[in-house]
């Protein structure tokens, strides 16, 4: 099972491409955030800010 640094440096890198300067920030928040991230439990939440609105389409 892939650390969930990796996971989310990855998604970091996927947003960028995919939002390019309308992506502000990827936050870390929940358990990973506050250091009590269980790997066999815990899922990871991501928030993501954007400049702008985004489409849907």
């Amino acid at each position: 099972m892939r650390d969930y640094r990796e996971v989310t440096e990855e998604f970091v890198i996927q947003s960028r491409k995919i939002l390019g300067d309308n992506l502000t920030g990827v936050y870390l928040h929940g358990s990973a955030a506050m250091g009590c991230f269980n790997p066999e439990e815990s899922d990871i939440d991501l928030l993501v800010v954007v400049k702008d609105a985004l489409s849907q389409g």
